[in-house]
């Protein structure tokens, strides 16, 4: 499984009016197994790159191949990538019973004796033991608890490409830490390609095998942590590096 962009563009119009360029020739490939944090400044077109992937959001122009199959003849429905966003799964519903990640699969008519396998596998994939932390009522779970069994119920359903949006950001640093190095290792063992859009250059050291730095919709540099920081492509890759 793999994921591969060619020159995609996006233009957001007024009228006739060109008013802003969401996504300039963006060429990009992730392969499988590999992590891409995808990081710049506020409004450079890295959450709209992820949507644009999920099939979320439209774009004008280029070319994107999931699998090597162009997604001109795959139904949006049916694009098998998932995003996992910062806003947590809501809780509310559960206060009254226990979170039950089994319920993620029920919905989508698994068969039944498969779904404890797929658990056991899933949450030892996250280090979450199930009588001490699925036996939670809602109220009682932790921020970073909470962000562990929402990241578990996106994995759960066997996906073939995962993006997130900085879905650790309200985490503190140890617990974030933590989850950052459980992400990775579950990504290289279920070998997916992923994109992951993060603000702190310490938080893509540890995920990334690669990092790409936009900037108004295009990609400035790809490369290695330890390229990106040693060798900064333009005057805009030093200066955005150096405000991390």
């Amino acid at each position: 499984m793999n994921i591969r962009l060619k020159d995609v563009s996006k233009v957001l119009k007024e009228g006739n009016e060109v008013e802003k360029v969401i996504l300039d020739k963006v060429s990009l490939e992730i392969n499988e197994g590999e992590i891409v944090c995808v990081m710049g400044p506020s409004e450079s077109g890295k959450t709209y790159l992820l949507k644009v992937l999920a099939g979320l959001e439209s774009f004008d122009s280029g070319d994107i191949f999931i699998d090597n199959i162009h997604v001109d003849h795959v139904p949006k429905d049916k694009w098998p990538i998932c995003t996992v966003y910062e806003d947590y799964f809501s809780y509310k519903k559960w206060r009254k019973r226990k979170f039950s990640i089994p319920y993620f699969l029920a919905i989508r008519k698994w068969r039944k004796n498969t779904i404890p396998e797929r658990v056991k596998t899933v949450t030892n994939l996250m280090c979450i033991n199930k009588k001490e932390l699925l036996g939670k009522m809602p109220h009682k779970l932790s921020k970073g608890e909470q962000q562990k069994l929402d990241i578990a119920r996106y994995l759960i359903t066997k996906h073939h490409a995962y993006l997130f949006d900085n879905p650790l950001a309200a985490l503190d640093a140890m617990t974030k830490l933590e989850i950052q190095r459980q992400l990775r290792q579950i990504i290289k063992t279920l070998s997916v390609p992923s994109a992951y859009v993060s603000y702190m250059l310490d938080e893509a050291k540890t995920l990334s095998d690669k990092i790409i730095i936009m900037n108004k919709g295009k990609i400035e540099q790809t490369g290695k942590y330890s390229e990106i920081t040693s060798r900064p492509a333009n005057q805009f890759v030093s200066d955005f590096i150096g405000c991390l």
